[in-house]
């Protein structure tokens, strides 16, 4: 699996995204390893809330089912942030 999410991260390498542009449906990729630049999870943005943040929604293996969750700079997912790729425009 981590495979595969960091092959459709380089395959979209051009289609970065900023967090405050990001729209319903683009795809977010964080890091398992930030050393060694592997990606090990992904969400697909939902929506920005009122303070711009990305809402996103993931598999989580510590939830049942999908989980929501904010992109904040101070939060796991800000920490382990690699990127926003639109795939569909």
């Amino acid at each position: 699996m981590l495979k595969r999410y960091g092959r459709w991260f380089q395959k979209y390498k051009n289609n970065n995204v900023k967090p405050e542009n990001a729209k319903f449906g683009d795809l977010i990729f964080f890091y398992d390893d930030k050393k060694k630049g592997i990606i090990g999870h992904v969400g697909i943005v939902e929506r920005l809330n009122e303070n711009g943040e990305a809402v996103f929604v993931h598999s989580s293996r510590g939830r049942k089912g999908m989980g929501s969750d904010m992109l904040t700079k101070a939060s796991y997912w800000g920490l382990n942030f690699a990127g926003i790729k639109r795939v569909v425009s």
